[in-house]
């Protein structure tokens, strides 16, 4: 199996403490995706990278919105990282390796719960390049998912279990902070983290979200420590500084933000994915837009690519 390319109801959430001086959103993409999310500044070749989960696709764009690629998989993508030569990509049912235009798939790793009770969703590289992704239930009601890894040696293992929708993965700047949303608990964790030895320890509650308006999404962290969460149909992206205060609220024109990261130039843009809205929830101009860009004042930090060890 191969991609082919194709060209062309809560109460209101805490105050904030200081708002982006300027959060104008203006659309990157308008290409009406289901359910976009994972969003990555490829900063080597300049470009955004995303997925539709629901259609099996993962687009790119200069940081702009011009020059629109789209890779299409035979199956829902979850999520996926940058490698030397291609990507890795959470599927439906497995973690696999392809190339650039999406081919030479390999399957690394197989979803080990019962089929059709889950499927792979959100991930992300740690600070070292092991792969991380998060499964959820279906029905997105029942603690059936799991975090896994992948490491260089292309062996796959349970971090933990327990998880009803895996969400907000990120870590912190200097790598010593693992954060995990679920989505279905409303809440986001963190973790004690040992990036030389890959092992996550000393679980907490960082935020519990069940105030907000909406449920945990994706995340990401910028250089200056925050946390910036998207709020799913909550209708905005929170930052949280590094003891759980809430620093700053962005109010979006869509109801259903995914996820988000930094890039651009500087990595000073912050990329926003958009699920398709509900008719009549926000503005029925902004209905068809999967990816938004807004300048918040602040940087990323580059993402990292997964790390495989040499063959033989």
């Amino acid at each position: 199996m191969a991609a082919r390319p194709v060209r062309g109801d809560a109460p209101a959430a805490p105050r904030a403490k200081r708002r982006a001086a300027s959060a104008a959103a203006r659309v990157v993409a308008r290409t009406a995706d289901i359910l976009a999310e994972g969003p990555v500044w490829d900063g080597a070749r300049g470009r955004l990278r995303w997925v539709d989960i629901e259609r099996g696709l993962m687009h790119s764009t200069t940081a702009s919105g011009d020059d629109l690629r789209t890779l299409r998989f035979d199956e829902r993508i979850g999520s996926f990282a940058l490698r030397d030569g291609g990507y890795i990509v959470a599927l439906e049912r497995g973690i696999a390796l392809c190339d650039d235009e999406g081919g030479a798939l390999r399957r690394v790793f197989v979803n080990p719960e019962t089929p059709g009770t889950t499927r792979f969703n959100d991930g992300k590289c740690d600070p070292a390049g092991r792969f991380y992704a998060g499964t959820l239930d279906l029905a997105f009601q029942r603690p059936l998912g799991s975090l896994y890894c992948v490491e260089a040696d292309l062996q796959g293992r349970r971090i933990f279990a327990d998880v009803i929708i895996g969400n907000g993965l990120a870590w912190s700047a200097d790598g010593t902070r693992m954060y995990f949303a679920d989505s279905g608990r409303r809440r986001v964790d963190c973790f004690a983290y040992d990036a030389e030895r890959g092992v996550a320890s000393a679980r907490r509650t960082f935020v519990d979200t069940a105030a907000w308006p909406g449920v945990p999404d994706g995340a990401t962290v910028s250089a200056d420590g925050l946390y910036w969460l998207a709020m799913y149909d909550g209708g905005c992206i929170v930052a949280v500084d590094p003891e759980g205060r809430v620093a700053r609220r962005i109010e979006l024109p869509v109801a259903r933000p995914t996820c988000c990261a930094f890039g651009g130039d500087q990595l000073a843009t912050l990329f926003v994915t958009c699920a398709a809205d509900a008719p009549g929830v926000r503005d029925p101009a902004w209905a068809d837009a999967s990816v938004l860009a807004l300048e918040v004042g602040a940087r990323g930090l580059p993402a990292v690519a997964f790390r495989a060890a040499p063959g033989p």
